[in-house]
């Protein structure tokens, strides 16, 4: 599936109107249909907070993965370590186009044999 057919089955599933996505969203309601449509493509801050509020991945509200949550969180997972608040940080001070490229090179790096984890499923939070 691709993100407008996603965002129109979670629409329905979570029983919402076009009109009440977008005022969640605050967009317009025409917005939301050129959304579902395909006609329009939401920028990356956008699809952030569908994804936070429908709590799914944004592989999956891409349509790039049919796991609608690959991640769970437990009270250990919070504390960050000093080189994850150092990234983290790094992150939140680049515009969307610097944090798209982070995103993409941390995916490169993950999909390389030579940087994995012996054990890449105990690291997953």
């Amino acid at each position: 599936m691709d993100f407008s057919s996603v965002l129109k089955a979670l629409r329905i599933k979570h029983k919402l109107t076009q009109k009440e996505l977008s005022h969640v969203l605050g967009v317009s309601e025409s917005t939301v249909g050129m959304y579902e449509r395909g006609q329009r493509e939401p920028d990356f801050e956008m699809l952030e907070m569908i994804a936070d509020y429908f709590n799914v991945d944004m592989d999956y509200l891409t349509g790039r993965s049919s796991v609608e949550r690959q991640y769970t969180f437990s009270p250990s997972s919070f504390i960050l370590t000093s080189s994850e608040e150092q990234l983290l940080f790094s992150y939140r001070n680049l515009n969307s186009e610097g944090q798209n490229k982070l995103l993409d090179y941390a995916d490169d790096l993950i999909q390389s044999e030579k940087y994995k984890k012996a054990d890449a499923s105990a690291s997953a939070i």
